[in-house]
């Protein structure tokens, strides 16, 4: 955090990286963040294990080795 002088422009409970993090750790996922620096804005990437259909696992290439 930074210091106590600075003034959020909004509030919130903080709940909410919490519960994407929750979530994300139930399905096997990583929850990563990147900022600029202050006033910069932050981004946030949520990455998931993929699961192909038997419909479209055609399409993608194969890595199986044998």
């Amino acid at each position: 955090r930074i210091g106590r002088e600075v003034r959020r422009s909004h509030t919130g409970t903080g709940l909410g990286l919490f519960i994407v993090r929750s979530v994300v750790k139930g399905h096997r996922g990583t929850v990563s963040a990147d900022s600029a620096g202050p006033d910069k804005g932050s981004t946030f990437t949520v990455t998931l294990p993929g699961v192909l259909d038997e419909a479209t696992a055609g399409d993608q290439p194969s890595t199986a080795h044998g």
